[in-house]
């Protein structure tokens, strides 16, 4: 989940955390209540950064590739498009296969790899 804030923005959620689920956005908050143990937001949350993040897009495709470095140096990828729901699954059956053909592994769990970020992430805090 990502959403790009302006400077005062993000100085003012470092400054609030409380303020956070005020900067969300409905499709944000409808996935943080649908996820266990996710909402209400808890009171102590605290920046974990900062993180850099580079953006991309593809040629000749509606692909997006952001690589995070972490600030203790690790690097992830996330290659990702946006699409109506009805058209996911057609959509990621050739992003599987476009990725293939470019000999690009994908991860089988990617909510592992979301927790592998969570992790480094702790470790520098």
């Amino acid at each position: 989940m990502t959403r790009k804030l302006d400077r005062h923005a993000a100085k003012a959620l470092l400054d609030q955390p409380r303020a956070l689920a005020n900067a969300l956005s409905p499709a944000q908050t409808k996935f943080l209540q649908s996820t266990a143990g996710a909402w209400p937001l808890a009171g102590d949350l605290r920046a974990l950064g900062p993180t850099q993040v580079r953006s991309f897009r593809t040629k000749g495709t509606r692909y997006a590739v952001d690589i995070s470095t972490l600030p203790g140096g690790e690097d992830f990828i996330e290659i990702s498009t946006k699409v109506p729901l009805a058209d996911q699954a057609a959509v990621r059956a050739q992003m599987q296969a476009d990725l293939a053909q470019a000999g690009v592994a994908v991860c089988a769990d990617q909510s592992a790899q979301a927790g592998n970020k969570l992790e480094a992430l702790l470790k520098v805090r």
